[in-house]
């Protein structure tokens, strides 16, 4: 399936993203906004394609497997697609220096991620497949899993004490550097519950939630969240917590 993913994977997203820039083109956009367009459109979505190849039963076909292969080459597209924008800015000119070292130190994490990979996690996983113990394959996944999510978490403060134990000067200076991520919220996923979960929070809305169940209401009030109980289709029910009219309105 590799050939598929990154044979037909790359000429279905470039022969798309190709036919979707050119109205942008048309209608006078830059050639790189016009190529982030295209590219972005030629995407599709896995979670209704896969739902659709579900129901119809064609998940072990050939067009099925085809299908399938051409969604992990889209997923894998995403993070070069990101770049791509961040490098095509008019902006990213003037830090072409920084840029290509930040992307040369990305380019070489991520051979390092695939040589531990390759040569320490596939033959701790054979060794740990001869022993016929689910419990402990799952154990030894989800500790890997772990120790990735920890080694990401922790990358910023031991960057942070690195540069105190070097000698910086100016602690204020690194404080500055920091103090754009305290307090913050990171959402990740590209899906619907991302989405909706990003939005509000980048809009800054006052955000109030409707439920039915005791249990996750009390769980959310826990977090300090808005919540009032009762069905959000009724519309006593939206007067009461105040949204008849409110300004934005998102039914989840």
């Amino acid at each position: 399936m590799r050939g598929t993913i990154f044979g037909r994977g790359l000429a279905q997203v470039l022969a798309c993203a190709a036919l979707l820039a050119v109205p942008a083109l048309l209608f006078g956009l830059d050639w790189r906004a016009a190529l982030i367009i295209g590219l972005g459109l030629a995407l599709l979505s896995t979670a209704l394609v896969m739902r659709e190849i579900d129901e119809g039963g064609e998940r072990d076909t050939p067009f099925g497997q085809t299908a399938i292969a051409l969604l992990l080459f889209e997923d894998l597209a995403i993070i070069p697609l990101l770049l791509l924008v961040t490098l095509l800015a008019h902006r990213a000119r003037r830090r072409a220096g920084p840029m290509m070292r930040a992307l040369a130190l990305g380019l070489g994490a991520i051979a390092l991620l695939i040589t531990i990979g390759r040569y320490a996690l596939d033959p701790m996983f054979r060794v740990i497949a001869r022993t016929r113990t689910p419990e402990l394959m799952t154990a030894a996944a989800l500790g890997v899993v772990v120790f990735a999510a920890l080694s990401m978490a922790l990358s910023s403060q031991f960057d942070r004490a690195y540069r105190l134990v070097a000698g910086a000067q100016k602690r204020e200076t690194i404080d500055e550097t920091y103090s754009d991520a305290d307090g913050s919220v990171l959402v990740i996923g590209f899906g619907r519950v991302g989405q909706l979960v990003a939005q509000p929070l980048l809009e800054r809305y006052n955000v109030t939630l409707l439920d039915h169940d005791a249990d996750r209401i009390r769980e959310a009030k826990r977090f300090g969240a808005r919540v009032h109980f009762g069905d959000g289709t009724r519309p006593e029910v939206l007067q009461a917590a105040g949204a008849i009219a409110p300004e934005p309105v998102d039914r989840a």
